[in-house]
Protein backbone atom coordinates (compact mmCIF):
# COMPACT_ATOMS: atom_id res chain seq x y z
CA UNK A 1 0.00 0.00 0.00
CA UNK A 2 2.74 1.97 1.00
CA UNK A 3 4.42 1.76 -3.15
CA UNK A 4 0.42 2.61 -4.10
CA UNK A 5 0.42 5.31 -2.66
CA UNK A 6 2.87 7.31 -4.23
CA UNK A 7 1.08 6.78 -7.63
CA UNK A 8 0.74 10.11 -9.52
CA UNK A 9 -1.95 8.97 -11.57
CA UNK A 10 -4.82 6.37 -10.67
CA UNK A 11 -7.78 4.66 -12.99
CA UNK A 12 -11.52 4.38 -11.42
CA UNK A 13 -10.68 0.56 -10.38
CA UNK A 14 -7.24 1.11 -8.74
CA UNK A 15 -8.93 4.12 -6.67
CA UNK A 16 -11.99 1.76 -5.68
CA UNK A 17 -8.68 -0.55 -4.97
CA UNK A 18 -7.21 1.92 -2.71
CA UNK A 19 -9.85 2.58 -1.28
CA UNK A 20 -10.34 -0.93 0.08
CA UNK A 21 -6.70 -1.06 1.07
CA UNK A 22 -7.06 1.98 3.23
CA UNK A 23 -9.74 0.85 4.86
CA UNK A 24 -8.14 -2.19 5.57
CA UNK A 25 -4.95 -1.07 6.47
CA UNK A 26 -6.73 1.54 8.99
CA UNK A 27 -9.01 -1.36 10.86
CA UNK A 28 -5.48 -3.12 11.65
CA UNK A 29 -4.00 -0.02 12.42
CA UNK A 30 -6.69 1.22 14.72
CA UNK A 31 -6.94 -2.45 15.90
CA UNK A 32 -3.67 -2.72 16.77
CA UNK A 33 -2.88 0.40 18.81
CA UNK A 34 -6.16 1.71 20.48
CA UNK A 35 -5.06 -0.41 23.96
CA UNK A 36 -2.16 1.36 24.21
CA UNK A 37 -2.81 4.90 22.68
CA UNK A 38 -3.89 7.58 24.69
CA UNK A 39 -5.49 9.71 22.41
CA UNK A 40 -8.60 7.21 21.48
CA UNK A 41 -7.04 6.95 17.75
CA UNK A 42 -8.86 10.58 16.96
CA UNK A 43 -6.56 11.63 14.31
CA UNK A 44 -7.27 14.35 12.09
CA UNK A 45 -5.03 12.90 9.47
CA UNK A 46 -6.17 9.18 9.96
CA UNK A 47 -10.10 10.64 9.22
CA UNK A 48 -8.89 12.35 6.36
CA UNK A 49 -6.99 9.67 4.53
CA UNK A 50 -9.92 7.48 5.12
CA UNK A 51 -12.62 9.07 4.78
CA UNK A 52 -11.69 11.91 1.90
CA UNK A 53 -8.53 11.19 0.57
CA UNK A 54 -9.77 8.97 -2.61
CA UNK A 55 -12.62 11.21 -3.24
CA UNK A 56 -9.92 14.45 -3.60
CA UNK A 57 -7.65 12.20 -6.05
CA UNK A 58 -10.90 11.44 -8.40
CA UNK A 59 -11.93 15.36 -8.12
CA UNK A 60 -8.47 16.96 -8.01
CA UNK A 61 -5.94 14.27 -9.28
CA UNK A 62 -2.95 12.75 -7.43
CA UNK A 63 -2.67 15.05 -4.18
CA UNK A 64 1.64 14.72 -4.88
CA UNK A 65 3.13 13.37 -1.60
CA UNK A 66 -0.16 13.71 0.91
CA UNK A 67 -0.53 9.77 1.16
CA UNK A 68 2.48 8.91 1.34
CA UNK A 69 3.13 11.55 3.70
CA UNK A 70 0.39 10.68 5.92
CA UNK A 71 1.35 6.95 6.05
CA UNK A 72 4.64 7.91 7.48
CA UNK A 73 3.52 10.82 9.96
CA UNK A 74 0.89 7.80 11.89
CA UNK A 75 3.87 5.49 11.55
CA UNK A 76 5.96 7.40 13.32
CA UNK A 77 3.47 9.34 15.53
CA UNK A 78 2.24 6.10 17.37
CA UNK A 79 5.46 3.64 16.90
CA UNK A 80 7.99 6.26 17.12
CA UNK A 81 6.53 9.09 19.23
CA UNK A 82 7.92 8.67 22.58
CA UNK A 83 11.24 8.32 21.17
CA UNK A 84 10.74 11.74 20.20
CA UNK A 85 8.79 13.35 23.48
CA UNK A 86 12.11 11.60 25.74
CA UNK A 87 14.54 13.86 24.14
CA UNK A 88 12.72 17.33 23.55
CA UNK A 89 11.24 19.55 26.36
CA UNK A 90 9.37 23.10 25.86
CA UNK A 91 11.89 25.68 27.08
CA UNK A 92 10.22 29.14 27.14
CA UNK A 93 6.57 30.02 26.79
CA UNK A 94 6.87 32.29 24.17
CA UNK A 95 9.73 31.83 22.72
CA UNK A 96 10.18 28.91 20.42
CA UNK A 97 13.78 26.44 21.60
CA UNK A 98 13.83 23.33 22.56
CA UNK A 99 16.66 21.84 24.32
CA UNK A 100 17.93 18.72 24.11
CA UNK A 101 19.34 16.94 26.87
CA UNK A 102 21.54 14.00 25.81
CA UNK A 103 25.03 14.34 25.55
CA UNK A 104 26.06 12.38 22.90
CA UNK A 105 25.87 15.09 19.54
CA UNK A 106 22.85 14.23 17.44
CA UNK A 107 23.30 17.32 14.72
CA UNK A 108 24.23 16.83 11.43
CA UNK A 109 24.95 18.50 8.45
CA UNK A 110 26.67 21.69 9.88
CA UNK A 111 25.24 24.36 7.24
CA UNK A 112 27.13 27.36 8.45
CA UNK A 113 28.29 29.05 11.69
CA UNK A 114 28.09 32.30 13.03
CA UNK A 115 28.64 34.32 16.82
CA UNK A 116 25.88 36.31 17.93
CA UNK A 117 27.85 40.04 16.83
CA UNK A 118 27.87 38.91 13.43
CA UNK A 119 24.51 37.62 13.03
CA UNK A 120 23.02 40.59 11.06
CA UNK A 121 25.90 40.70 8.99
CA UNK A 122 25.82 36.76 8.79
CA UNK A 123 22.15 36.97 7.49
CA UNK A 124 22.70 39.52 5.00
CA UNK A 125 25.28 37.67 2.96
CA UNK A 126 23.54 34.49 3.33
CA UNK A 127 20.25 36.02 1.92
CA UNK A 128 22.81 37.19 -0.86
CA UNK A 129 23.77 33.90 -1.58
CA UNK A 130 20.86 31.51 -0.91
CA UNK A 131 16.91 31.93 -2.18
CA UNK A 132 15.32 31.42 1.60
CA UNK A 133 12.25 29.17 1.85
CA UNK A 134 9.05 30.98 3.98
CA UNK A 135 10.94 28.49 7.19
CA UNK A 136 14.30 30.04 6.42
CA UNK A 137 12.77 32.72 7.02
CA UNK A 138 10.46 32.85 9.72
CA UNK A 139 13.71 31.26 11.55
CA UNK A 140 15.70 34.09 10.84
CA UNK A 141 13.25 36.60 12.20
CA UNK A 142 12.69 35.29 15.71
CA UNK A 143 16.04 33.66 16.15
CA UNK A 144 17.49 36.78 18.19
CA UNK A 145 14.48 37.15 20.54
CA UNK A 146 14.15 33.61 20.89
CA UNK A 147 17.36 33.46 22.21
CA UNK A 148 17.40 36.34 24.62
CA UNK A 149 14.57 34.71 26.21
CA UNK A 150 16.97 31.35 26.76
CA UNK A 151 19.85 33.57 27.67
CA UNK A 152 17.46 34.65 30.22
CA UNK A 153 16.77 31.51 31.65
CA UNK A 154 21.26 31.27 32.50
CA UNK A 155 22.83 32.26 35.31
CA UNK A 156 25.95 34.23 35.35
CA UNK A 157 25.93 35.09 31.78
CA UNK A 158 27.22 38.48 30.48
CA UNK A 159 26.53 40.55 27.47
CA UNK A 160 29.86 40.09 26.01
CA UNK A 161 29.29 36.27 26.98
CA UNK A 162 26.21 36.42 24.62
CA UNK A 163 27.74 38.65 22.06
CA UNK A 164 30.57 36.05 21.55
CA UNK A 165 28.18 32.73 21.59
CA UNK A 166 28.78 30.42 18.54
CA UNK A 167 26.22 29.26 16.88
CA UNK A 168 26.20 26.32 14.44
CA UNK A 169 23.55 25.60 12.41
CA UNK A 170 23.05 22.10 11.11
CA UNK A 171 19.95 20.64 8.94
CA UNK A 172 19.47 17.29 10.35
CA UNK A 173 19.56 15.83 13.94
CA UNK A 174 19.13 11.70 14.78
CA UNK A 175 16.36 11.11 17.92
CA UNK A 176 16.78 8.54 20.25
CA UNK A 177 19.36 6.73 17.46
CA UNK A 178 16.00 5.77 15.64
CA UNK A 179 14.22 8.77 14.09
CA UNK A 180 16.07 11.52 11.44
CA UNK A 181 14.36 14.96 11.51
CA UNK A 182 15.61 17.94 9.07
CA UNK A 183 14.94 21.52 8.56
CA UNK A 184 16.62 21.76 5.22
CA UNK A 185 15.85 24.16 2.58
CA UNK A 186 16.67 21.69 -0.17
CA UNK A 187 16.54 18.15 0.60
CA UNK A 188 16.59 15.98 -2.75
CA UNK A 189 15.34 19.37 -4.56
CA UNK A 190 12.87 19.69 -1.84
CA UNK A 191 12.00 21.44 1.36
CA UNK A 192 12.20 19.33 4.24
CA UNK A 193 11.19 20.56 7.58
CA UNK A 194 10.18 18.06 9.70
CA UNK A 195 6.55 18.12 12.03
CA UNK A 196 7.15 16.45 15.46
CA UNK A 197 5.35 16.35 18.87
CA UNK A 198 6.34 17.62 22.09
CA UNK A 199 5.63 17.37 25.55
CA UNK A 200 3.97 20.49 27.01
CA UNK A 201 4.21 21.50 30.39
CA UNK A 202 0.59 21.80 32.27
CA UNK A 203 0.33 25.52 32.00
CA UNK A 204 0.51 25.78 28.69
CA UNK A 205 -1.45 22.94 27.48
CA UNK A 206 -4.54 24.93 27.28
CA UNK A 207 -2.74 27.52 24.72
CA UNK A 208 -1.87 25.08 21.72
CA UNK A 209 -3.62 22.40 20.09
CA UNK A 210 -2.71 19.36 21.73
CA UNK A 211 -3.28 15.59 22.17
CA UNK A 212 -3.31 14.48 25.92
CA UNK A 213 -0.82 16.94 26.53
CA UNK A 214 1.31 16.82 23.51
CA UNK A 215 1.76 19.69 21.05
CA UNK A 216 2.26 19.68 17.07
CA UNK A 217 4.99 21.70 15.77
CA UNK A 218 7.39 22.13 12.82
CA UNK A 219 10.86 22.53 12.85
CA UNK A 220 12.52 25.72 11.81
CA UNK A 221 16.14 25.63 12.95
CA UNK A 222 18.58 22.90 14.42
CA UNK A 223 21.74 24.67 15.74
CA UNK A 224 24.20 23.99 18.92
CA UNK A 225 24.93 26.78 21.03
CA UNK A 226 28.20 27.40 22.75
CA UNK A 227 27.78 30.33 25.30
CA UNK A 228 31.47 30.98 26.59
CA UNK A 229 32.33 28.99 29.78
CA UNK A 230 29.09 26.90 29.51
CA UNK A 231 28.48 23.27 27.94
CA UNK A 232 27.56 23.44 24.48
CA UNK A 233 23.99 23.21 24.49
CA UNK A 234 21.94 21.41 20.86
CA UNK A 235 18.67 23.31 20.20
CA UNK A 236 15.74 23.04 18.15
CA UNK A 237 13.54 26.48 16.62
CA UNK A 238 10.31 25.12 16.05
CA UNK A 239 7.19 26.84 15.68
CA UNK A 240 4.27 25.39 17.40
CA UNK A 241 0.14 25.36 16.36
CA UNK A 242 -1.85 27.27 18.09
Amino acid sequence: MYIFSRKETFTDSELNNFQEMIINWATKFINLFIPIASTEMKYPKLHNWCCHIVDIIRTYGAVNSFTTETYELLHKFCVRRDSILNYLQRIATSSFIKKHHHRTSILGGLESSFTISNFDRFINEYKAANFLVPEVERAFDVLIDSLNQYFDLIEDITEDDVETTLVKWYTNALIGGIDIVRAKSNYYNTPAFSNIAVNMNEEEVETYNTFKGACFAKILMLFSLKIPGHEEQELALVQLMV
